[in-house]
């Protein structure tokens, strides 16, 4: 119960880190080992214009997506300067994203579209810089950019975040301006939200609309986060099952137990009495094993009707030749002719 309650604490912080859409998403993000994006930037750092999102994101519709795009840069104010993570969102950001906003505002549409030079920090980047998180309307340099902090976002540490060692922007801005700022940056990552029907239909979708923009199909890589979330949080139910099957395992040796006791006992009996003296001698004593018996049956009865629960498996973990009803079948053959040889059946023209 304990490893089942952690469970569940983690997984429900790990979905509301995922914004109002939570996991019900797919993420396409850059693949660095693919020969295309190699050649492309030997960086790493290929991936998508602007342009390519904003017409994938109006073929998606109206289901939201969001897109951003990264770089390490130096961020300063003053005498002071440290090397930090740099994020630039797009508009629904939000919806896929958790931000814990302590003061000020979010990125705004006004500022994508008008490409302010506007900036959201992070609490840990603020003591930093300033010795306090009391920063909005004050002022910093992104590469010797200076961008005007409109908000604060809380850098929670969570379980989750130390378990997984995930990394959180030390500055948000908006996606257009760091675009404008070096245009040799490319979008390395978009989120769509998942349509209720079913995600293999919206990723083969997703992947039709990327080669339609020009993207190779080595280029880039789709995770499934509905298919990840439903795969991993069925783990608490797991451990569940795990320890009612114990459960059940120890209940049903025990009345084993009960059962034999009960023969050898009326075995024993039998040697010097008839059945309707047995039974009368030993009426409460067998009652009571009787009760025992009923209540252990019982209640393995009722853990498999808590516990049991339809065990998911992704595709890709499942061999296909298990899911090819003609392997079956020959080896289903196979084995009978074995049989029918060890048996001593002849065969002829390849009969039996």
């Amino acid at each position: 119960m304990s490893g089942a309650g952690l469970s569940t604490a983690i997984i429900r912080s790990w979905e509301e880190a995922n914004g109002t859409q939570k996991l019900d998403r797919l993420t396409v993000r850059v693949n660095p080992e693919s020969a295309s994006a190699a050649s492309a930037d030997p960086t790493g750092s290929a991936g998508w214009t602007l342009r390519q999102m904003e017409r994938i994101a109006a073929a998606w519709a109206p289901l939201p997506s969001s897109w951003s795009a990264s770089r390490s840069d130096t961020i300063a104010y003053g005498q002071v300067s440290v090397t930090g993570d740099v994020i630039g969102v797009s508009e629904d950001d939000g919806l896929f994203t958790q931000r814990w906003i302590r003061s000020g505002s979010p990125v705004t549409e006004t500022a994508l579209t008008g490409h302010s030079r506007v900036a959201v920090l992070g609490t840990e980047m603020a003591e930093m810089l300033f010795r306090s998180t009391d920063v909005t309307g004050k002022s910093v340099e992104i590469g010797g950019t200076a961008f005007h902090i409109v908000g604060v976002f809380e850098e929670s540490s969570s379980l989750l975040r130390s378990m997984t060692n995930d990394s959180r922007p030390d500055i948000i801005v908006p996606v257009t301006t760091l675009l404008d700022l070096y245009p040799g940056l490319s979008i390395q990552e978009m989120r769509i939200a998942a349509d209720s029907g079913s995600w293999i239909a919206d990723e083969d979708r997703i992947r039709q609309l990327l080669a339609a923009a020009g993207s190779r199909s080595d280029s880039f890589v789709i995770d499934s986060d509905v298919q990840e979330h439903r795969w991993i949080a069925q783990k608490t139910q797991l451990l569940l099952f795990a320890a009612g099957v114990g459960a059940m395992a120890a209940a049903a040796r025990v009345l084993i137990l009960q059962l034999s006791q009960a023969y050898r006992r009326i075995q024993a009996s039998l040697a010097k009495d008839d059945w309707m003296d047995v039974l009368r001698s030993n009426r409460l004593w067998l009652l009571g094993r009787t009760l025992i018996v009923l209540a252990l049956a019982a209640g393995i009865g009722m853990m498999w009707l808590l516990i049991r629960y339809p065990l998911y498996l992704p595709a890709e973990m499942i061999p296909d030749r298990w899911i090819d009803l003609s392997f079956f079948r020959d080896l289903v053959g196979q084995r009978f002719l074995a049989v029918a040889n060890q048996a001593g059946a002849a065969s002829h023209d390849g009969q039996t």
